[in-house]
């Protein structure tokens, strides 16, 4: 198995704030990686919601209430 050290930089995720607690840590990690999903999944359907929906496997509204999460149209 790889280390920490053997990832390729352009394959390891961002790390949040080492001064935040794990449980903050973590939520701000998901919510950085859900945002970044979400923006490659809309430029990879154009645009389009419900072809987003088809290639993430989740519902069309799944994908709106993640867009208006994120401050996204």
């Amino acid at each position: 198995p790889l280390n920490s050290a053997e990832v390729p930089r352009d394959r390891a995720m961002p790390m949040p704030e080492a001064h935040l607690p794990l449980r903050e840590a973590k939520e701000a990690l998901l919510e950085s990686f859900e945002y970044q999903y979400l923006v490659d999944l809309l430029e990879r359907a154009d645009g389009n919601l419900s072809g987003a929906a088809r290639l993430a496997g989740v519902d069309r509204k799944t994908i709106a209430r993640m867009m208006k999460r994120h401050g996204l149209k």
